[in-house]
């Protein structure tokens, strides 16, 4: 995976004191760029996840709204403005 893997000193030698500046500074580098990568991976993510939006009580209701179909509204709808009329309805009595 890594080119410094297979040049490892500590694996052939037994008096191996350490990495080169080289090797160090490779692997700094080779991190670094690691790191950034994924904090790109994540600000994607959030941003796909939050709905490209600031506002969270718009993203909330935009995203409830996209993710069902109009039939699906129709049915909550349907089922809850019975459940109100029955609710209304036991005060009439």
């Amino acid at each position: 995976m890594n080119k410094l893997d297979s040049k490892n000193p500590s694996r052939d030698d037994e008096n191996w004191k350490g990495y080169t500046f080289e090797e160090l500074m490779y692997q700094r580098a080779y991190t670094t760029a690691r790191i950034e990568i994924q904090k790109q991976r994540i600000a994607t993510n959030f941003h796909r996840l939050s709905g490209g939006q600031n506002h969270a009580g718009s993203s909330l209701m935009s995203r409830f709204f996209s993710g069902i179909s109009y039939l699906d509204i129709g049915i909550y709808t349907f089922k809850l403005g019975r459940g109100i009329f029955r609710f209304f309805r036991r005060f009439k009595r």
